[in-house]
């Protein structure tokens, strides 16, 4: 249970209270916490915490049956003796190791271990594989309302692009949150997808992109470009079919089209965008940003000038 590295010091050792003829050692790693008592001779009681690991490589050295002494010395410093054997440990405030109690449970229930399997079953979809605790501040951040959630990434904002955002980036980032707090864990992945919106294009390409980019997809990117520059009815509705349309006429599968697209929109994720954008009069700007497009499309805009 205890993790060689940790962000928190204390949960590198264990908690050991030694008190009542028994000795009695607590780990947790926040999530679970495990305690184990065994009998012990007790000179002199007292609580400390060990490191969990340099503990265990020591007494595993031991023999079964091997007498183990555990000393204080005063010096915030604990000697762990057998035989001819001193190792002097390093001990950590007992009063900074987390406690998980939750206190006393009003009800109680038994089930045999396959009704318990088969329940689990049943929801184990839900079970977060995050080795932290990122997903509930996504939870969080769904249930935020989407001008709060922009004051909290502002100052993020503004130091990554070095100007003030002014009315037009908060209404075009107010109309970009719904799509963006969805996808992002937490404010620095919020903060960072919606960079996205502000920064003028073209984005510089990486190697990905790049690699998709081929002189095929160039050339088919190319007539989709013509078609939707010559659309007067610059909707998702009218977007969506365009794409469709183009899709169906190469004899391309939807994927086939907006793998190379997203590539040549944005080197990333793509993020949900209001089809209310103005169009731009320096370039043609492609749009998909609406959550009734197919989710390949989902969020992608970008200037495209013409590819060399």
């Amino acid at each position: 249970m205890v993790e060689n590295r940790n962000t928190y010091p204390i949960l590198a050792n264990v908690h050991i209270t030694a008190a009542a003829g028994a000795l009695t050692l607590r780990a947790t790693d926040l999530d679970i916490e495990n305690t184990i008592s065994v009998d012990a001779k007790i000179e002199s009681g007292g609580i400390t915490t060990l490191p969990a690991r340099t503990l265990e490589t020591i007494v595993k050295k031991y023999s079964k049956d091997a007498e183990v002494l555990f000393e204080t010395t005063g010096d915030d410093h604990m000697l762990v003796k057998s035989g001819r054997s001193r190792f002097s440990l390093a001990t950590l405030p007992p009063d900074s190791f987390p406690d998980l109690k939750s206190g006393n449970f009003s009800h109680t229930f038994e089930m045999t271990g396959w009704d318990l399997a088969a329940s689990m079953s049943k929801v184990a979809f839900a079970i977060s594989t995050e080795e932290t605790r990122w997903y509930l501040n996504g939870i969080y951040m769904r249930e935020t309302p989407d001008a709060e959630l922009l004051e909290r990434i502002t100052p993020n904002l503004e130091t990554a692009l070095g100007r003030s955002l002014d009315d037009a980036d908060r209404a075009i980032l107010l109309l970009a949150m719904t799509g963006l707090k969805q996808r992002a864990k937490t404010l620095v992945e919020l903060s960072d997808s919606a960079l996205f919106y502000l920064r003028s294009g073209p984005l510089p390409m990486n190697e990905a992109a790049l690699k998709i980019l081929t002189g095929d997809a160039r050339a088919l990117l190319g007539r989709l470009l013509a078609a939707l520059s010559g659309l007067n009815d610059w909707t998702e509705a009218a977007l969506e079919a365009e794409v469709n349309r183009l899709a169906e006429s190469e004899g391309l599968k939807l994927g086939k089209v907006a793998q190379p697209l997203r590539a040549a929109l944005t080197d990333r994720t793509c993020h949900q965008v209001s089809s209310r954008w103005p169009r731009s009069s320096a370039g043609t700007r492609l749009y998909a940003g609406s959550a009734k497009l197919p989710a390949p499309l989902k969020g992608c805009w970008q200037t495209i000038d013409p590819v060399p």
